[in-house]
């Protein structure tokens, strides 16, 4: 029997490992992208080509559908198997609305607030026991009272207790607990610093609250969130501090709470930022972005111990990074962002951060020709001689993800097959014969 000769030649893939990459989604969207959402395994985000205008766009892997366009910027969130908005309109009033499938359908409007810089602009939503919560400046819902937060049971609008007296900037939903952090220090009847949780029936206070030892300052921006990691509460965000409407410094602060005591494992101190930090979890850690003058960088926080990553090698410019998440195991920051050569502005893009555990891809083969490479459509793969046993050929993205896997019949010598599905970026392959050989491939478009 022939054997095919494979001469196996060193290259480095040490150079990925430590070469992080963002690459665009869909190859862009020339627009900022507001918020996300998911529903059966597909990406909505809310996309704002120009002010007081947005898009709906569906991501399904592959293409970008456009699914309705209206006014406003609007922030996302699925409930009940549909997708709900929340935006405010041209006389600052909060309107929700639920998509049909063509066009939102208003189902709440607050009474307004005077303008659209006032503290009360921001808006937060979750979902908890089976109804969707809503918070933001306003003070009624549809005419029902309801001081900064209300929910939503699929028909009709209630209060939260006796609410919150100042604004919400975030929710989070966890253990059947529904946490609140912005700028109130008063949830319900009781003194709450910044954050208060809801148990479905009353308002408790978490210790004394964020920043204790700032008796001024209040959480008021956008900037930051709510995230668990191994049973600990982390608050990321931005603290103005001095009386209301002034300010005399700005902080930047990550806090955990233990269950009993609050302690400061962030920055807490001023800092001169162009971008903001938002985080999420990925791979059971967490992630920061980090904008300031000397780069953009990913901040990362496995429970104990804190890492920076180097300087996110491609990231030109975060003028805002208005969202931060995960999205089928993958790492995505959405905003105004700009990559590479910054020719336009992407709107979403997807973070490869190499896991050294997958296949240990360090050869490739001289007995295959694999071409064009770099490849846009389609890739050959043309071997030297022809194959006496049936071949399986594996592609993998460079977190170690299978994204296509091809079966190469004995008798072949030339292998023809479609790339257009994958995005651009680098893959790695794998060839199953009598041995397993690995490669690299790069899909440009």
């Amino acid at each position: 029997m022939k054997k095919i000769l494979f001469l196996i030649s060193i290259s480095s893939f040490a150079i990925m490992t430590n070469a992080q990459t963002w690459v665009s989604v869909g190859g862009g969207l020339n627009n900022s992208v507001y918020s996300h959402t998911e529903l059966n395994n597909e990406l909505y985000v809310s996309v704002k080509p120009s002010y007081n205008t947005s898009k709906l766009l569906k991501w399904d892997g592959s293409v970008w559908t456009t699914l309705c366009t209206g006014d406003y910027n609007k922030k996302l969130i699925t409930y009940n198997n549909q997708i709900y908005c929340a935006y405010w309109d041209s006389i600052y009033r909060c309107i929700i609305a639920k998509f049909n499938g063509s066009a939102w359908n208003i189902i709440g409007i607050s009474n307004p607030i005077s303008s659209q810089f006032n503290p009360n602009y921001f808006l937060a939503m979750e979902v908890y026991n089976n109804e969707l919560y809503v918070a933001s400046g306003f003070t009624t819902m549809n005419g029902i009272s309801a001081n900064r937060i209300a929910k939503w049971n699929n028909s009709t609008w209630s209060a939260v207790g006796n609410g919150l007296n100042a604004q919400a900037i975030w929710l989070l939903s966890h253990n059947n607990i529904l946490y609140a952090a912005g700028e109130f220090d008063q949830a319900g009847n009781i003194s709450a610093k910044n954050i208060a949780k809801w148990d479905g029936s009353n308002w408790s206070s978490l210790g004394s609250g964020l920043l204790p030892n700032y008796p001024g300052s209040r959480l008021g921006s956008r900037y930051g969130g709510m995230k668990f990691l191994n049973n600990k509460l982390y608050v990321s965000g931005r603290y103005y501090h001095g009386p209301s409407g002034s300010v005399a410094w700005i902080t930047d602060s990550i806090t955990v709470w233990d269950g009993l005591n609050w302690n400061v494992v962030g920055i807490n101190e001023p800092l001169n930022l162009k971008g903001y930090t938002i985080m999420t979890m990925y791979n059971n850690k967490l992630f920061f972005t980090l904008s300031n003058t000397n780069g953009n960088f990913l901040k990362i926080w496995d429970g104990n111990n804190w890492s920076i990553d180097t300087i996110i090698n491609n990231i030109i410019d975060t003028t805002r990074v208005y969202d931060f998440f995960v999205f089928n195991n993958e790492l995505y920051m959405a905003g105004e962002i700009c990559v590479n050569n910054c020719t336009k502005n992407e709107g979403i893009v997807k973070f490869y951060y190499p896991n050294q555990s997958i296949i240990d891809y360090n050869s490739e083969l001289s007995g295959v020709s694999i071409y064009p490479n770099p490849a846009s459509k389609n890739i050959t793969i043309e071997f030297k001689n022809i194959l006496e046993i049936n071949t399986i050929f594996v592609v993998y993205d460079i977190t170690g993800r299978k994204v296509m896997e091809n079966q190469l019949n004995s008798g072949e010598s030339k292998y023809e097959m479609n790339t257009e599905k994958l995005e651009s970026g680098v893959y790695f392959y794998k060839l199953q014969a009598d041995k397993s050989y690995n490669g690299k491939i790069i899909i440009s478009k």
